[in-house]
């Protein structure tokens, strides 16, 4: 795998969408995320192209390519502007025909029967004549979107919607429904204004359970004030139909399989304390949660501020994220420990791997060049001897009383599908094998060995371990080098 310049030889920063995700536009385009609204860096065509070739195609393996040799920054020739998406660590896995398809976004329509100020429905599309013609106005047939899901047999998640309404497309129960009859296991979720919905719809969605995560976007508990952004929506109507989802999932009883959700976006008229007040009221009675969401865009909330005192105190502290214009979010994933920041900056080194009781490995090219790998016997014990170096600016020291630094083995599939963390054994004296002392501060440098137990299920694994700050993050997540193993249980 080649190394980066920026950091004695780490592996390079990588944007996770184009090794493993792929957004299909309503016109049918193949583009690398939705942060590509306008369809800037076009791969393929799902109308005329097999996904498969696009995917192993020039402009992936460029792109992919082009991350695995530079330095790590924030702009992206994809979309020709700032990305805050390339933060993570390469791997032996990502090379430049990609990994497999994990994720797919799946845009449905590009129609819309509200005028929310600043989507790109309503904002982009109109402006740009080229973007009226090929954007504005499209559907995806189901046959299409049932085709793109069985060109992707790794598949883990679905996300249906981008721009547009997901539920004007006519299609769209006959989709899913036939979307969970194939593919079972796939976790499929959505983002809808809510308006579309008839009773039929709601009566599927909650009975059959074809979606797992609906998300119900509602900004504002007072009609005026609903209405400034979700412009020609109808409050007591979205909420009618809200209640009715709710009450529909209660009578077939599908509570713990159908996640419904309510989705409240800041704006400088609708963060007063009387209306949120009366948002969770309402809330409350219909039977969701609340997800409170600051944005960047025209007319965000002044008075808010991300997980603020003031904003908890309005919110209960309920669930929360920030959406984010592509600089601000780089700036904040730097703030909070990011990449570049050097908070979380390790080597992780394998020296000694073995099982008890030892077990041949199998040599059908199941091993991968420069990954350790390890075969062990169902619920084998596994050691594994570590070199861990803090390559950090900082001292590793915990923000919180709760929080603490250890290891951390998450068990993926053999396509890296994440399936669980496997628990660390104590040692023989009972103690939990925290990172030791000697490698917290910078430049600090420890030999030890953990212990796990293999799963019961036979079958080729991969290993990722990595430092963990209990309660905050995995280091790989702010921008560290994990160590991948793979793991052959037979």
């Amino acid at each position: 795998m080649p190394r980066g310049p920026e950091h004695d030889g780490l592996a390079p920063m990588v944007c996770r969408p184009v090794f493993e995700e792929l957004t299909v536009l309503a016109n049918g385009d193949i583009v690398c995320s939705s942060s590509d609204v306008d369809g800037q860096r076009v791969y393929g065509n799902v109308h005329v192209d097999r996904i498969a070739d696009v995917w192993a195609g020039p402009l992936y393996r460029e792109i992919r390519d082009w991350q695995l040799r530079t330095a790590p920054g924030t702009f992206c020739p994809a979309t020709d502007e700032e990305c805050p998406r390339r933060v993570v660590r390469a791997t032996p896995f990502d090379r430049p025909d990609g990994m497999r398809v994990r994720l797919l976004k799946l845009e449905p329509t590009t129609h819309c029967n509200l005028a929310c100020p600043q989507c790109p429905v309503v904002k982009n599309f109109p402006a740009k004549p080229h973007l009226d013609e090929y954007r504005a106005r499209k559907t995806l047939s189901v046959e299409t979107m049932l085709d793109v899901v069985d060109q992707l047999p790794d598949l883990e998640r679905i996300l249906y919607f981008n721009y547009g309404e997901p539920f004007l497309h006519r299609g769209t129960v006959p989709f899913l429904r036939e979307l969970k009859r194939r593919r079972p296991d796939v976790w499929v979720g959505t983002n809808t204004h809510g308006l579309a919905l008839t009773p039929d719809v709601v009566e599927a969605l909650a009975g059959e359970v074809l979606i797992d995560k609906f998300v119900v976007s509602i900004d504002g508990a007072f009609p005026e004030s609903y209405a400034e952004y979700r412009v020609g929506g109808d409050l007591d109507r979205v909420l009618r139909n809200l209640r009715a989802l709710v009450e529909a999932r209660k009578r077939a009883g599908t509570e713990e399989r159908f996640e419904i959700v309510w989705q409240y976006i800041f704006f400088e008229w609708n963060d007063s304390d009387e209306e949120l007040a009366r948002a969770k009221e309402l809330a409350e009675d219909i039977g969701v949660p609340i997800q409170w969401v600051m944005t960047c865009t025209d007319g965000g909330s002044e008075r808010l501020r991300h997980r603020s005192a003031e904003f908890d105190r309005l919110t209960g502290g309920g669930d929360s994220y920030a959406a984010m214009h592509r600089p601000l979010q780089l700036r904040t994933i730097l703030a909070n420990g990011g990449v570049a920041e050097g908070r979380y900056l390790a080597e992780i080194a394998a020296e000694r791997i073995e099982a008890e009781p030892p077990v041949p490995r199998r040599s059908d090219g199941f091993e991968t060049p420069d990954v350790p790998s390890v075969a062990a016997q169902p619920g084998a014990t596994v050691s594994l001897s570590l070199r861990v170096r803090n390559l950090a600016e900082r001292y590793w020291i915990s923000s919180t009383k709760e929080a603490c630094f250890r290891m951390g083995v998450l068990l993926q599939s053999a396509s890296g599908r994440p399936l669980s963390e496997l628990p660390i054994l104590h040692d023989a004296d009972g103690r939990y094998p925290y990172l030791p002392e000697e490698a917290r501060p910078p430049g600090g440098d420890a030999r030890f060995v953990i212990r796990f137990t293999a799963p019961d299920v036979p079958g080729p694994y991969r290993l990722l371990v990595d430092i963990v700050e209990q309660g905050v993050c995995w280091f790989h997540e702010r921008g560290s080098q994990p160590l991948v193993l793979t793991l052959d249980v037979v």
